[in-house]
């Protein structure tokens, strides 16, 4: 209790230095970001006012997570105590740590590279068509889809009947993450140079064969709502699990440690649409997720 106490502090602190570097030092930061991160050594008013602004909301965050560590402790612990001794299936105590603080790190870095694009011109290579976060998450989503395509297989042969769900639900979600790899390349349009069809390219915000661009509301609409079903889903599933039921489909959510970039999705999915960081952010997400069938259909 005493730990959680002292990271409630360092929040704190952290989130004030954030505030001054926001304030009284914004001037310092500029130049900085100026000398050592721009090509052209210079910093847009817009660049300005995003250091500024994530500095400040940063700030507000980690004020708040800061001061609610330090008063629920106690609550925070026990927390902590009942995650990993309920449920040995869905927690493993040896990386649950270890993969929130690397998964959540990794979804803020992306977020951080995602905003600072727009100001920092050293960043540009990494977003466009078929730039480097864009190929990347195609991979990512192909890699994610034979993970666990492999896990599916892997279960079949053990031929026990408790774990028949999982293997139809990861033949199942491996065929959606293909899908997305597919979706995210347009089909391999640009790859092998096809040309739209003239119909669908009328109806397609891109003029490109997918359809996760489709000028249509009800599309867009279900892009926001499938977030949010999905994030409902995991979270009853993880209660559920911690409640002692579900436990031989407690594999079919993600681990409980990624908790952070889950609600890094849902809020750029739902709360402030960003299409391409949510798509960056999902892929990181699938392989993670994958990465874990697979060990576990192993095991």
């Amino acid at each position: 209790m005493v730990l959680w106490r002292i990271l409630g502090l360092l929040l704190l602190f952290i989130g004030v230095l954030l505030f001054v570097l926001a304030g009284p030092l914004l001037g310092s930061v500029v130049a900085l970001a100026e000398q050592y991160l721009s090509t052209d050594h210079h910093i847009t008013p817009v660049g300005v006012g995003f250091i500024r602004r994530g500095f400040s909301s940063c700030g507000s965050v980690l004020l708040v997570v800061g001061m609610a560590t330090i008063l629920l402790a106690d609550r925070i612990h026990a927390l902590r105590v009942r995650l990993f001794t309920c449920t040995p299936i869905l927690i493993d105590r040896r990386e649950g740590l270890t993969s929130f603080l690397v998964a959540t790190a990794v979804g803020l870095v992306i977020t951080l590279l995602y905003f600072a694009e727009g100001a920092l011109s050293a960043l540009s290579f990494l977003y466009g068509e078929d730039a480097v976060l864009e190929m990347l998450t195609a991979a990512l989503f192909l890699v994610s889809a034979i993970l666990l395509f492999t896990a599916s297989f892997s279960l079949r042969r053990q031929r026990s009947k408790h774990l028949k769900p999982l293997v139809f639900a990861y033949g199942v979600i491996a065929t959606v993450f293909l899908l997305f790899c597919l979706e995210e390349i347009s089909w391999g349009q640009r790859i092998f140079g096809w040309e739209t069809p003239h119909a669908l390219a009328k109806i397609n915000e891109q003029g490109e064969m997918n359809l996760h661009n489709l000028s249509n509301v009800l599309v867009h609409s279900l892009y926001r709502w499938g977030v949010v079903v999905l994030t409902a889903t995991t979270f009853a599933g993880w209660f559920l699990c911690f409640r002692g039921r579900l436990r031989n489909l407690g594999l079919l959510f993600p681990h409980p440690a990624m908790i952070g970039l889950v609600l890094l999705v849902f809020f750029f999915a739902v709360l402030f649409p960003q299409g391409e960081l949510v798509e960056e952010l999902g892929a990181i997400l699938a392989l993670l997720y994958a990465l874990r069938s697979l060990k576990f259909s192993r095991s």
